[in-house]
């Protein structure tokens, strides 16, 4: 799991100041008003502000390398809502869906976004690996002149690098919200046990019709 630093792409060196502006900007760039996916890379980021923009906490953590509570408290509270909109995505299926096992299509389902942000992940880090080689290959005739190319290459790096935090901070939460699924079971209306539904019929069900009104 990234560090606080990390999901606010800064080094454990960073100033108040670099805290703060690194934070500005990424809520800016995630926050849900403006990215419809960045509720759960928001949350991350809220979280490790909440230990390193106070200096106490920060210099707990960097003694402990661990977090106080209310930081995995509110990620566990943006777990839970994530589960939550889940669940009221229930509500416009297929009622045919109210005869599988809820638990296992939520996880099911949170499986599969979470398993995107892996693919996400997997591809960014093919681009910096190519942009790693591109480093190096362009020279300045001028050894006095500063290399552009070479900063522009950094820069997209850093930005990709960016984006992969991101994708790593909704895997966190995806992991999160799974493992708090994983404490309950469904109670099926009426007696006796589910039969065994494969997970590629509990999705196509997710993927069915609307359900009529009423």
């Amino acid at each position: 799991m990234p560090t606080p630093y990390e999901y606010l792409g800064l080094r454990p060196d960073a100033s108040l100041e670099d805290i703060k502006a690194a934070y500005r900007n990424l809520a800016k760039e995630y926050h849900p008003d403006v990215c419809e996916d960045g509720g759960a890379t928001m949350a991350a980021i809220n979280a490790a502000y909440a230990i390193l923009g106070d200096p106490d906490r920060r210099a707990r953590y960097d003694a402990t390398g661990k977090a106080d509570a209310e930081p995995e408290n509110a990620l566990r509270a943006a777990a839970l809502g994530m589960i939550s909109g889940e669940v009221f995505k229930l509500t416009n299926l297929d009622p045919a869906i109210f005869k599988a096992d809820l638990v296992v299509y939520l996880v099911t389902q949170l499986s599969t976004q979470r398993d995107r942000g892996h693919d996400a992940m997997g591809e960014n880090t093919k681009i910096i690996n190519k942009l790693e080689r591109l480093k190096g290959r362009f020279k300045n005739r001028d050894p006095e002149a500063p290399n552009l190319i070479e900063r522009m290459v950094d820069e997209k790096i850093a930005s990709v690098k960016k984006l992969n935090a991101g994708n790593q901070a909704s895997i966190d939460l995806y992991d999160l919200a799974i493992g708090i699924l994983h404490e309950y079971q469904d109670v099926p209306e009426g007696a006796g046990f589910y039969p065994y539904r494969p997970a590629a019929d509990l999705l196509k069900l997710g993927a069915g019709s609307r359900a009529s009104p009423g």
